[in-house]
């Protein structure tokens, strides 16, 4: 059976005997309690106490910070967002959310934060999604151009048959309406549909 001791004003045992010990880790963070014999002359080991801490609160850690127990904030696990430019950051440390930071996600990669909640910049909006349609175009006419390629040399050199002909014209004739596709009604456009290979 186990004998329990208390410890003197200084620390230590008078006698050998168990203690209850409340642990934490090298940062301080409480993470258990263990019985723990303590011989004569002799005090807990580092990172143990004898006081028992808080009782546990979700989203709250308890930690040893000036020789007694603290309650912080928990939020490690969670993503935050910068207020500043919208990217997320997982929460690793323990304590309040980082400053310039938000748990609300943005919506769309055009918003900014205006103290509040995540306005929605339509201006910059579309613009990105006017130049996200002029990469798309570019896109499809290289792809056009690297199908076309093979019988625009066989053409100029009057060796084409007239199969690859009719091909090549509806290829030239898809990739004239690709070139005159109005991009800054992005991002409602009809693009131009592929002639078949």
């Amino acid at each position: 059976m186990k004998e329990y001791i208390t410890l003197n004003e200084q620390g230590f045992a008078e006698t050998p005997g168990w203690v209850v010990c409340f642990l934490t880790n090298p940062d301080g963070e409480y993470i258990g309690y263990v019985d723990e014999f303590i011989p004569a002359t002799s005090g807990v080991p580092a990172g143990a106490y004898i006081d028992a801490p808080p009782a546990y609160e979700a989203g709250k850690a308890v930690i040893r910070a000036h020789d007694k127990w603290v309650v912080v904030d928990d939020h490690r696990g969670e993503t935050v967002y910068s207020t500043e430019n919208g990217q997320p950051i997982d929460l690793k440390a323990l304590g309040d959310y980082p400053d310039n930071t938000t748990p609300i996600p943005p919506g769309t990669p055009y918003d900014k934060w205006d103290g509040k909640a995540w306005v929605t910049d339509f201006e910059e909006q579309k613009a990105g999604q006017i130049a996200e349609a002029e990469k798309q175009r570019q896109n499809f006419l290289a792809q056009a151009n690297e199908v076309t390629a093979d019988w625009r040399t066989e053409l100029s050199l009057s060796i084409i048959g007239d199969d690859d002909k009719a091909k090549l014209t509806a290829w030239m004739i898809y990739i004239k309406a690709m070139k005159a596709v109005d991009t800054s009604t992005a991002p409602d456009i009809s693009w131009p549909e592929q002639p078949v290979l």
